[in-house]
């Protein structure tokens, strides 16, 4: 018969510190391969920019943030890879990427 291992409270921490340190590791491996492919090193500092006013920079070093993270991802894929369909219910990549280009349409249009 196989023996049950009692799950105290050192194994929860040791398994929960294992978890913790993995899943941090994990989460910086995007952002390392795509700071590569930024432009502007200063492209995550949202405020005013030089040329503009206060809240008009703020609002330009917003898009150019939002554009970065949105590019970034997809930059250099296939029409195919865009149009994938996972399964019946799913959206494709594409279709996500002109639902953000309408929301954006639509505010534009109804708030300036």
């Amino acid at each position: 018969m196989k023996k049950i291992e009692h799950v105290g409270r050192r194994n929860f921490v040791r398994t929960a510190a294992g978890i913790a340190a993995g899943i941090t590791g994990i989460a910086s491996l995007p952002q390392a391969s795509f700071s590569m492919d930024r432009p502007d090193p200063r492209s995550n500092i949202i405020g005013p920019k030089e040329g503009y006013s206060p809240q008009v920079g703020t609002l330009v070093s917003m898009m150019d943030w939002m554009r970065a993270v949105v590019l970034t991802p997809v930059k250099g894929l296939t029409v195919e890879q865009l149009d994938y369909l996972h399964d019946a219910n799913a959206n494709s990549i594409g279709a996500m990427l002109y639902h953000l280009a309408a929301t954006e349409k639509y505010y534009q249009l109804h708030t300036f």
